[in-house]
């Protein structure tokens, strides 16, 4: 079991070409993060060079091979959309791909079998106000995440927590929110610091671009930059790792 420690990780999602700005801020104030990189996308996409630029210092995810919403289409189709991703991506940066994560949080529960027998050790969901490890079911770690970067009112969080069945979720946050999304980070970060848990910052490139969320997003790397010697900083895989004690 993940013991009572604090734990930071971040993850990006969609294989936008913006995830390399992302990443180098990440790089500048030293900080993990696991891009999870589909092979093609409606729009922009991340070009192979880029992708193992990428992996040279970050964990690279799969999210299917068209960015597909697994829930609307065959066993068959959404078995191959797992599996050719990781083989995909595995080829192109040379390194092994062991985590997964849902095109827009979709799926049902055979598609965790998919998941796993895929050869993925974790899929990161989308539920949201989370402190907790990643859970093992049949030997796959299901990932929660503490909080989206993207300005998102009290329904967004109502309907997550309603959903999952994760009534203190919504306590959560009503507990911790503040007026904007990285003042919510703040006030959330600050009870892993004191609390232990694990503080899972996530989103999208091309959003923070269209709601114009750099700056916020710089305001809280610098803040989750320095707590260094109170949390350990891991990408999704090592987080992982750390809930199985390995």
């Amino acid at each position: 079991m993940l013991r009572k420690a604090a734990y930071i990780t971040t993850s990006w999602d969609d294989g936008h070409p913006l995830d390399m700005r992302l990443a180098e801020l990440l790089s500048r104030y030293g900080l993990p993060g696991t891009f999870y990189t589909p092979l093609y996308n409606k729009g922009s996409i991340l070009t192979p060079f880029e992708l193992r630029e990428l992996s040279r210092s970050f964990e690279i995810g799969a999210h299917t091979v068209h960015h597909c919403d697994l829930i609307t289409v065959s066993n068959h189709v959404s078995k191959l959309e797992i599996e050719g991703c990781k083989s995909a991506l595995e080829q192109i940066t040379g390194r092994s791909c062991t985590s997964f994560c849902f095109p827009k949080g979709h799926f049902h529960r055979h598609h965790l079998s998919q998941v796993r027998n895929a050869g993925y050790r974790l899929a990161r969901t989308v539920e949201l106000m989370s402190f907790a490890a990643p859970r093992v079911q049949n030997g796959l770690a299901l990932m929660p995440t503490s909080l989206q970067a993207v300005p998102a009112g009290p329904l967004t969080f109502a309907r997550n927590s309603l959903k999952r069945l994760q009534p203190m979720s919504l306590f959560r946050y009503t507990c911790n929110r503040k007026s904007d999304w990285a003042g919510t980070a703040e006030a959330l970060l600050e009870r892993v610091i004191l609390g232990g848990g694990v503080f899972h910052l996530w989103g999208h490139s091309w959003e923070i671009e269209e709601t114009n969320q750099w700056q916020n997003i710089e305001r809280i790397f610098a803040l989750l930059s320095k707590h260094k010697g109170q949390a350990m900083y891991v990408d999704n895989s090592q987080l992982e790792k750390e809930t199985r004690g390995e």
